[in-house]
């Protein structure tokens, strides 16, 4: 896998969801360790998944947190008048995926910006 920096776009995207995810507590879970997870943002390398929208993050030997694997609790989409999910996926511990998934049948043109991101509900 080719491994690369992470964009701007989509380095605030990322933070932008792990903040607000850090701050809410969904299904009576503790927002903790999604709070912990600001740490794994230094370094974090990117590499393509399976769509443009879609990459695989590699944090390095940072120290996991205590998460389970799978996605972030709670939902989140770009507020900017588009039904887009962002997902963000741990794995052991450590940020492990990033992903723009369109509902609404439009292609991403653009990573979500801070202010656009929304949690769901």
């Amino acid at each position: 896998m080719e491994w690369r920096d992470l964009s701007s776009d989509e380095e605030q995207t990322l933070a932008a969801v792990i903040a607000l995810g850090a701050y809410r507590t969904f299904e009576g879970a503790d927002p903790s360790g999604v709070h912990a997870l600001t740490g794994q943002l230094i370094g974090l390398r990117a590499a393509p998944g399976a769509s443009a929208w879609q990459l695989a993050l590699d944090p390095g030997e940072t120290t996991p947190v205590d998460l389970p694997d799978g996605p972030l609790p709670g939902r989140y989409f770009d507020g900017d008048g588009l039904d887009h999910e962002i997902v963000v996926s741990v794995t052991d511990g450590r940020l492990s995926g990033l992903e723009l998934v369109n509902h609404d049948g439009t292609t991403p043109t653009r990573w979500p910006t801070a202010e656009t991101v929304r949690p769901w509900g």
